[in-house]
């Protein structure tokens, strides 16, 4: 991963655009933003430990250093090892493998928008490649709240009405990336990394309660 892709990928790969989980129910936006917030402070906490940690060793580093002869034999200069520390969020395998994904997604991927531009190019590679990877970063129940929240922020009724139990059955989703791209079914699929099972489980979780 060359440092652009870094530094692209350590400021968005744990953001989730909150224009994309947006209700009409107040109550269920402060619960989406609450979870969200609740997983940047888990981030920023464990990622402060770790810098402090790094910093503490690399001062017990300077200061043996500091202490031993100030001439160091350059036969002995091969011994040191030096390594890369990537400061990725995620294994930069599974970001590469992302890359692919996204950009065979968009050389073979099919939109059923029927627009002039398909959804997924209105979005653009690098956008899309951000949201994939903010979503491949959440476990399991993270990435469960932040789709069922979504998907709330979706939901359509024949006529618009609250969904309640008698007309729950005429509950139907649309999708979209913000409040300006609307998308296809086949582009959220890939653009939050879920299949349609996973998807149609999580549906008939919310019609059910």
């Amino acid at each position: 991963v060359n440092n652009s892709d870094s530094t692209t990928y350590a400021y968005t790969h744990n953001y989730i655009d909150i224009e994309t989980i947006n209700s009409n129910d107040d109550s269920i936006n402060e619960i989406i933003v609450t979870a969200l917030k609740d997983l940047d402070n888990t981030f920023f906490v464990e990622c402060l430990d770790s810098e402090d940690d790094e910093e503490s060793n690399s001062l017990a580093d300077i200061e043996a250093i500091t202490d031993s002869d100030d001439d160091i034999p350059r036969s002995k200069l091969n011994e040191f090892i030096f390594v890369d520390v990537p400061n990725n969020y995620i294994e930069d395998k599974i970001y590469d493998d992302l890359k692919l994904e996204v950009q065979n997604f968009f050389e073979k991927g099919t939109c059923s928008c029927h627009s002039k531009q398909s959804c997924f190019k209105q979005i653009g590679y690098e956008k899309f490649l951000a949201r994939q990877v903010a979503f491949e970063s959440l476990d399991k129940s993270m990435r469960d709240m932040a789709i069922k929240g979504q998907l709330l922020a979706f939901q359509k009724s024949d006529d618009t009405r609250k969904v309640t139990n008698t007309n729950r059955k005429n509950l139907f989703f649309g999708y979209c990336y913000n409040r300006d791209i609307s998308v296809c079914c086949n582009t959220y699929l890939a653009l939050v990394g879920i299949g349609h099972k996973y998807l149609e489980n999580i549906k008939r979780h919310l019609q059910e309660y």
